[in-house]
């Protein structure tokens, strides 16, 4: 029998031994300390005999050694740190942001084999947008409208509401955006106004849209029209 030495306090690679650890009836066992933290039973063995060479620290503190890839790019995605919060003991997770300003939490191993470039927005422009093989500028015609195709969002919308939104921001609620003209394909800015729903007539001209207010205002409230403009409406010029 080979002579008892205590290994108390003496450092083994990742592992300090903090003392015997007798819960093991076979071979001689020490309650030892890894740098990251955990504490583990290893043999003298491992510690000091053929199996010195082969000791590394644990599952955990291996984890911790796991290549930075904080700042690299990867696609459309550029990792910004680790993200602890997800225990995986194969492979560890990033949290990324996109070029579109989407961060998502993304494993590793999906970023360097180049399995994910991007949050879905690069996936959504090839599938809907110029990366399409049909696409043909993003807009067509119903019903006298232009239609325009938005990048990441489902469907069409009218371009004369974006063209209004980009001036003057949201439209409020119940209320459309006209054509003064009575053009649906003419989204110039100085052609388009703000009207509530309940004073819109579809397709109607400004022109024609002042002609009935008048006529209106001739059978319902003669007394606000100047003698002028009832002599007109009679005569039929209006």
């Amino acid at each position: 029998m080979g002579k008892y030495i205590d290994l108390t306090g003496k450092v083994f690679g990742e592992w300090t031994v903090i003392g015997r650890d007798y819960n093991f009836t076979k071979g001689t066992y020490w309650s030892c300390l890894c740098s990251c933290g955990t504490v583990k039973s290893r043999e003298t063995r491992e510690l000091v005999g053929k199996r010195k060479g082969k000791l590394s620290g644990c599952v955990h503190c291996c984890k911790n050694k796991i290549t930075d890839i904080s700042g690299k790019r990867f696609g459309k995605y550029l990792v910004l740190q680790r993200d602890f919060e997800i225990e995986d003991k194969s492979q560890p997770y990033f949290w990324c942001k996109c070029d579109c300003g989407n961060v998502k939490s993304v494993r590793k191993q999906t970023l360097t084999r180049g399995e994910s470039q991007s949050c879905g927005c690069y996936r959504n422009e090839k599938q809907q947008g110029p990366g399409h093989p049909l696409w043909k500028g993003g807009k067509h015609e119903k019903d006298g409208y232009i239609l325009v195709k938005r990048i990441g969002k489902k469907g069409y919308e009218p371009e004369h509401r974006l063209v209004w939104e980009e001036a003057h921001g949201p439209i409020p609620k119940g209320y459309i955006i006209h054509h003064k003209n009575g053009k649906r394909d003419d989204n110039r800015l100085e052609n388009l106004e703000l009207v509530h729903i309940s004073k819109h007539h579809s397709g109607q001209k400004l022109s024609d849209a002042i002609k009935d207010a008048k006529e209106l205002l001739y059978l319902h409230e003669p007394d606000s029209l100047s003698e002028k403009a009832k002599n007109i409406i009679e005569k039929g010029k209006i």
